[in-house]
């Protein structure tokens, strides 16, 4: 029994001083922490930043930062979460592997972004699709105004453009193209106004070949589309819409094969 029970406590020793190694081991693991600088962050501004799992709110009183240290040997990638209302915060030194020491230079640097916004006359009914560079923006039939959402930074270029018409209308951007400076742009305008298309009846059609052109006034002076028409339509329309006020005329442009049509 006394053998027994000093055997026991023998082994009882032996997991103790497992146990403690491991913990000195444990205890011995080194860990590091990420930090930097914070530049331009505008008065009353907060930025939120995010180093793998852990998350930083910056406000504008402060010139630095620094995150959680973290074990020896993992990797760290500082980015941006949530930009500050109004401006657009970037990284430098923003990420790395294998951290065997305190990293000291990462850089977060803030500029003021502006916005780019103006008046919408004479949309009723569709939308309109609006584009400005990778932007874009949908505006719906009744509105009188419109913004885009993202800011772009002082010296950037933009140029606003009615990408996809409304049915029924022809949409014009005057004041688009600019480049920014250190003000919103508000004085992009938009104008719409209703359009018409042009059709008719064909009669007699029994073969293929038949091609009608519309032309009509355009800013450039005079510009054209065609309509091919197969064998059997009893109908036709041509897709562009045309402003009140722009002249048009209708011509038989190809003959179809073995027939001669005219239009009146």
């Amino acid at each position: 029994l006394m053998m027994s029970l000093a055997v026991h406590l023998r082994y009882a020793f032996l997991v103790i001083l497992a146990l403690g190694a491991l913990h000195n081991i444990q205890a011995q693991t080194p860990s590091y922490s990420v930090a930097g600088s914070i530049t331009g962050l505008a008065a009353g501004k907060t930025v939120v930043l995010k180093n793998n799992t852990s998350t930083l709110i910056v406000t504008s009183t402060s010139s630095s930062f620094t995150f959680p240290a973290q074990s020896a040997g993992t990797n760290w990638n500082v980015i941006v979460a949530i930009q500050p209302s109004g401006q657009t915060c970037s990284v430098a030194n923003a990420s790395g592997s294998n951290i065997s020491t305190n990293v000291t230079n990462v850089a977060v640097t803030c500029v003021n972004t502006y916005t780019v916004s103006g008046t919408v006359s004479g949309l009723t009914g569709a939308s309109l699709l609006l584009r400005m560079g990778t932007l874009s923006l949908v505006v719906s039939g009744g509105a009188t105004t419109f913004k885009f959402g993202s800011g772009l930074k002082t010296g950037a270029a933009y140029n606003v453009l009615a990408a996809i018409q409304p049915s029924g209308f022809a949409c014009t951007v005057a004041n688009g193209v600019g480049t920014i400076a250190t003000s919103n742009i508000t004085n992009v305008a938009v104008t719409c106004v209703r359009t018409y298309t042009v059709s008719g009846t064909a009669s007699g059609l029994t073969a293929s070949g038949l091609t009608l052109k519309l032309t009509y006034s355009c800013s450039t002076g005079s510009c054209s589309t065609t309509r091919s028409l197969t064998a059997g339509v009893t109908s036709f329309a041509f897709f562009t819409g045309l402003k009140v006020g722009n002249t048009y005329a209708v011509t038989v442009q190809t003959q179809p094969i073995s027939q001669v049509c005219t239009y009146c």
